[in-house]
């Protein structure tokens, strides 16, 4: 009897292999063994269809034996080996959601990428990639990214050969928009009133303050639109400056004024 399991090849973990390569001569028996958990569709023929277990697929290879017994009088066993190598399907996790402020760029730090040949970042908006094939870029968004509040990017991944598929994930950006404080036009008043405030406006803000340049007072320095009463100081200086500060919303932990 001749036993021939074919040469040592390479499959991808998603695929079952058929086993075309395999000859046997002279024969009344054969049969496949493997050296793993898979299985085969008939191990009796010469040339089955081999499915990869979960352990093959771990282990990375699984050695399947083809043994072949002779015709009497040569009722003996020889056997042949053939390696079935096992490469992983990419595997693409591009991180979970995450806020920035408007005026931030974006590290793709948590980015993993495995079992790659080559990675692809795309954006849905205008933004822009420092290195567009790193797992781990940095991306600074657009204006278009800004209007909208939000972009989504996704992580392409190319397997290795045989595995010659792309596999993608997204996460998406939201971005919060900074602080803006409109404080109103300059007026004037008669020395004798008071100021009442009603044409300022604030977007975007946790908090708010007013401040003056003098020693007047507002009725309530933490609302858009107090009345401000001016002091001797003011009334000695003929004007005074009041202004509002505008605290963002986290992440644009900062502050503006007008």
């Amino acid at each position: 009897p001749e036993s021939n399991a074919g040469d040592d090849v390479t499959i991808c973990d998603t695929d079952s292999y058929q086993l075309s390569d395999a000859s046997a001569a002279d024969f009344d028996i054969v049969d496949w063994e493997t050296s793993g958990d898979g299985f085969f569709d008939n191990s009796a023929a010469v040339n089955p269809e081999y499915n990869p277990g979960p352990g093959d697929i771990a282990a990375g290879s699984v050695l399947l034996t083809l043994n072949v017994t002779g015709i009497s009088p040569c009722e003996f066993l020889v056997s042949d080996n053939m390696t079935l190598n096992i490469q992983p399907s990419p595997a693409a996790m591009a991180g979970s959601d995450d806020v920035i402020c408007e005026t931030e760029s974006y590290t793709l730090a948590d980015a993993i990428a495995e079992n790659f040949n080559a990675v692809n970042w795309e954006t849905s908006g205008d933004g822009d990639f420092d290195n567009q094939g790193s797992v781990n870029p940095v991306y600074t968004p657009g204006v278009g990214d800004i209007s909208a509040g939000e972009v989504i990017l996704t992580l392409n991944v190319t397997g290795i050969d045989p595995c010659n598929v792309v596999t993608s994930d997204d996460i998406t950006i939201t971005i919060q928009p900074g602080p803006a404080a409109m404080a109103g036009a300059d007026d004037e008043l008669c020395s004798t009133g008071s100021y009442s405030i009603n044409d300022a406006s604030v977007n975007n803000t946790s908090e708010l303050t007013w401040e003056t340049s003098g020693d007047g007072t507002f009725s309530d320095a933490g609302i858009v639109n107090p009345v401000y009463y001016p002091g001797f100081i003011d009334l000695f200086n003929g004007n005074v400056t009041l202004t509002l500060n505008a605290f963002g919303v986290a992440p644009c932990n900062f502050s503006t004024s007008d």
